[in-house]
């Protein structure tokens, strides 16, 4: 990266590639969110720049070995972060995901074993430990994780039960998730609302239910689900001991 910067005035190399991930990375430092999704679309830029060091340390006949220890280490962090979150903060009980990770350790390890040089053994370790922490992501803590995203644990356990057309939302409370897995826009309770034929539901958290009640609207019937704003998530809330006090509850009540 470095070298590219220093040889713009002499065009050693092509600029659109470090130029691409300039401004991606800009973009996202001035950003008023910064979520980890939105670092994937620099990822092919900075392939592209990492191929091309690795290809040109090659050909100068240079030793991998430095890199490789230290790709190595980071793998090896890598897979005991996984480890920890899939162990202890949210548990494989299921079967084939047990199963499924361990043919693919094994495959991992048979694969590496075959490797000779030391750039096949950089980017292998590199592939390998993105292939299983990939899988361990998605096949046991992603599903574990939206449990606690309670608009679309409402979304399903009512899709039979409830019309989400019928759905309106107290002022103030807000659930992506829930307009996403029922395809309806966010539309926001107002006493006009109740001029409409029955049912009429509203989307509440435990906190603002009060204020329902107060306002003198009967709670005819009641769905809940845990609710936590998982992504801005906070130690207390990975760590099982802590997790419950960390969690808020929404609701789904009917009131007319």
């Amino acid at each position: 990266f470095f070298k590219r910067f220093r040889g713009f005035a002499n065009r050693s190399y092509e600029w659109l590639t470090i130029g691409t991930f300039i401004v991606f990375a800009l973009m996202i430092s001035f950003s008023g969110f910064k979520l980890p999704h939105y670092l994937p679309i620099i990822f092919p830029a900075t392939a592209v720049l990492t191929a091309s060091y690795l290809f040109e340390q090659r050909e100068k006949g240079r030793s991998l070995k430095g890199l490789l220890i230290t790709q190595v280490i980071i793998c090896v962090l890598c897979l005991l972060i996984a480890g920890a979150i899939n162990i202890w903060a949210f548990p494989v009980h299921q079967p084939v995901v047990i199963f499924g990770f361990l043919f693919l350790l094994g495959f991992s390890i048979s694969f590496l074993l075959r490797l000779k040089s030391n750039l096949q053994k950089l980017t292998g370790a590199s592939v390998i430990t993105s292939l299983l922490v990939f899988f361990l992501l998605n096949a046991n803590f992603y599903p574990l994780l939206l449990q606690y995203q309670g608009g679309n644990e409402l979304a399903v356990t009512t899709k039979e039960k409830v019309d989400a057309k019928k759905v309106w939302f107290w002022p103030g409370i807000y659930s992506s998730s829930y307009n996403y897995y029922t395809s309806e826009l966010r539309k926001e309770f107002t006493d006009t609302v109740l001029q409409q034929p029955s049912p009429v539901w509203i989307i509440t958290d435990s906190r603002r239910l009060e204020e329902i009640k107060l306002k003198g609207l009967p709670v005819l019937e009641q769905h809940e689900a845990a609710d936590y704003e998982i992504t801005t998530m906070q130690l207390p809330f990975v760590n099982p001991a802590t997790r419950k006090k960390e969690l808020s509850s929404l609701l789904l009540v009917r009131v007319k």
